[in-house]
């Protein structure tokens, strides 16, 4: 992800990091970007929540982000926030809902599996 007007460009992922970026803080990234994270943490911008990372990167606190595009564009639109575009989509990864071991939670999950299971499958 950047911002309109950045002029960020770049042709591997060790190129992504030779500037600050934003990453996500709960996010587990693949084991490349880990290790060049690792590698070069005073280009990393760790941020706790999508959103914080929108509203970094559309101010142009840092120029790159590596995020879900589906998850800022929505949030983009949410915001009103018209600045944010995608460069390149690095890959696709199945979602993964986490919830706390609690009893609410297991009621929140029994329901949400239930929903899944009524629903026709996307592909």
């Amino acid at each position: 992800m950047t911002y309109q007007g950045s002029g960020t460009k770049w042709t591997s992922i060790e190129d992504v990091f030779d500037e600050r970026l934003g990453l996500v803080t709960s996010y587990v990234y693949p084991d490349d970007i880990t290790k060049l994270a690792r590698t070069k943490p005073n280009n990393v911008d760790p941020t706790p929540n999508e959103l914080t990372l929108l509203r970094k990167l559309s101010q142009g606190r840092f120029k790159r982000a590596i995020t879900s595009p589906t998850v800022m564009h929505y949030l983009a639109k949410k915001e009103g926030i018209t600045n944010i575009r995608t460069l390149k989509i690095l890959g696709e990864k199945p979602l993964v809902i986490a919830f706390r071991n609690s009893p609410e939670n297991m009621k929140r999950l029994r329901l949400l599996e239930k929903l899944l299971e009524q629903q026709p499958a996307c592909n």
